[in-house]
């Protein structure tokens, strides 16, 4: 039995988990959020998308400081039920009523009963609504991150130089291994503990789980069903009230800030470089544990059937540890990452180009050949369809 305090890492397999330390965020490559069942041999080229790259990113078309964007269609009339008195809260200043909805702390179904309840405040609370969801949207936009093995004995250099991370670090650069004294035979000298890298792995899973809009969003929408059961009334589908609960339904979703059938890039805010979701040639399709459907998310739509995922590019290049053992077919270059510990966001075509797309560097093409090449190393074959091989002998 080894005395306390040994370094027993390699007696399990090597765990995986993606940490943004500035935010004190990590999670996870499992939906279970299960350490020991990560292998970042099954996660990348996955289909289910690991990463969750879209909900941690993607920065919605309508920045998140406005609060007032959500204005109601001119075809929309809410329901106005007769002799309705007004008890004041409908004539409150517009600051006022959200600075109530923020401060008050009403539970999701409260504020939109006071949305049924005063017809003339739908605006402001849709608003507010839209607003909620957009402060969830892209959690991890920004701020470095890595997806980190738990055979690491260093970090990456991006984490170590940040001035924000420094002082996170220190703690875990300067401690050493306290002395082992021993009480039997076969030890002495310095105790073999964990490396700080290793201690800052574990350290990591205490940190909270990132939260996203996709989960705001179902939480308003259950509060939306729980308002229609506990109606007094049952919602007749021809009365107006059905309407506005439908108009409700749509607007939780907010369609304006995750518009379909956009394109949308992958942005290295670290190295000015960017990725647009590839298409693969047509002899190479039959391969689809890795050219795969990449709808990541109902709300976001590529121009390509047959994708690269984001979430494929950023395992391929955010990994970092210090050796393989559930990996070893992939490329060196997997290991070691050259974008772990940058930062990353995703945004439209239209809001890259805005910016100054001029500036950045497209590696899309660098990182299609990245996948092509560990795809091989993985499966033991090359990347190109049977088919087409035959044809390259004759």
């Amino acid at each position: 039995m080894c005395p306390p305090g040994v370094d027993q890492t390699f007696r399990s397999a090597q765990c995986w988990q993606l940490i943004a330390p500035r935010i004190e965020q990590s999670c996870s490559l499992t939906a279970n959020n299960n350490l020991w069942d990560s292998t970042i041999q099954s996660c990348i080229f996955n289909p289910k998308g690991l990463f969750g790259a879209w909900m941690k990113l993607a920065r919605p078309v309508r920045p998140s400081g406005t609060t007032m964007a959500a204005v109601l269609p001119s075809t929309y009339v809410p329901a106005v039920r007769p002799n309705h008195p007004s008890l004041g809260f409908d004539k409150l200043p517009v600051e006022l009523i959200l600075e109530i909805l923020e401060e008050s702390g009403l539970s999701k179904s409260d504020v939109l009963a006071l949305a049924f309840a005063f017809p003339s405040t739908r605006p402001i609370i849709v608003s507010y609504i839209h607003t909620s969801y957009a402060k969830m949207a892209a959690p991890w936009a920004g701020t470095p991150m890595a997806c980190i093995g738990n055979y690491t004995t260093d970090l990456p250099s991006s984490f170590m130089t940040d001035t924000e991370l420094a002082a996170k670090f220190e703690t875990w650069a300067a401690w050493t291994p306290p002395q082992y004294q021993p009480t039997g035979r076969g030890f002495g000298g310095s105790r073999r503990g964990l490396p700080p890298a290793r201690r800052f792995f574990w350290d990591c899973t205490n940190y909270s789980k990132p939260s996203n809009s996709q989960i705001e969003e179902q939480e308003w929408q259950m509060a939306l069903m729980r308002l229609r059961e506990q109606s007094m009334d049952p919602i007749d589908p021809t009365t107006s009230v059905h309407e506005d609960m439908e108009y409700f339904r749509q607007q939780i979703s907010c369609p304006e800030m995750f518009p379909r059938g956009n394109e949308w890039v992958l942005r290295n805010l670290t190295t000015k470089e960017y990725y647009v979701p590839q298409a693969f040639p047509e002899t190479a399709r039959n391969s689809s544990k890795i050219y795969y459907d990449a709808h990541q998310s109902d709300t976001i739509t590529f121009t390509k059937p047959v994708v690269l995922g984001f979430d494929d590019v950023l395992l391929l290049r955010t990994c970092w540890t210090s050796t393989f053992n559930d990996a070893h077919n992939l490329q060196e270059s997997v290991r070691k990452g050259s974008w772990a510990g940058h930062c990353f966001d995703i945004v439209t075509k239209e809001v890259f180009d805005r910016e100054g797309s001029d500036e950045w560097r497209d590696a899309s093409t660098e990182l299609l050949e990245e996948a092509r090449s560990n795809w091989d190393s993985l499966t033991g074959r090359n990347i190109v369809s049977d088919e087409s091989e035959d044809t390259d002998e004759e």
